[in-house]
């Protein structure tokens, strides 16, 4: 082979890699947002190229986004999955799907958080003190029977894993 058949040969390839990854970037601009999106409250029975999910915890307000997307797969069987979800159908084919849950996420879930609230302690399932994860306001544990050390640590909040932890703190509390 001359060195103008390589030269054109390395030419082409080089046009290739560059056409291939400017097509992987539309595509990517695409899913995020890049191409308009037409909300759908009923989607049909076609099956998009590529569906997205999310899933929205409603007790933390994080959201999940599972790596994994589901390729060809009819809208009503993906709604099967994810009852009462939202779908979004984009131009190029894709769908996302995004699912409101009550509750915490998965990493939220096994945490408590133990603070003040209203002059008295209180538990809160998660890491932030949302009213809607009020477990526990104890009513026998006023601000005025602590310690100034609990004090200190309940009104900054203290964040244990776990019941079995919460019962040990609110024990240490007591003494």
């Amino acid at each position: 082979m001359g060195s103008v058949s390589k030269r054109h040969l390395l030419v082409a390839v080089i046009c290739l890699a560059l056409a291939g990854s400017l097509l992987a970037g539309y595509r990517l601009s695409a899913l995020r947002g890049g191409s308009e999106a037409k909300p759908s409250a009923t989607p049909g029975d076609g099956a998009p190229a590529r569906t997205f999910v999310k899933i929205v915890y409603k007790g933390c307000g994080h959201t999940l986004e599972p790596a994994r997307e589901l390729r060809h797969l009819p809208l009503q069987d993906i709604l099967s999955i994810y009852p009462g979800a939202s779908v979004t159908l984009f131009e190029n084919g894709d769908a996302q799907v995004t699912w409101e849950v009550d509750g915490l996420c998965p990493e939220d879930a096994p945490y408590r958080l133990v603070c003040l609230k209203d002059g008295f302690v209180a538990v809160y399932c998660g890491r932030k003190p949302l009213e809607t994860n009020l477990l526990d306001l104890r009513r026998d544990l006023p601000a005025s029977r602590l310690s100034e050390r609990d004090l200190e640590r309940l009104d900054k909040g203290e964040l244990v894993a776990g019941d079995a932890a919460v019962g040990l703190l609110l024990e240490g509390l007591l003494d």
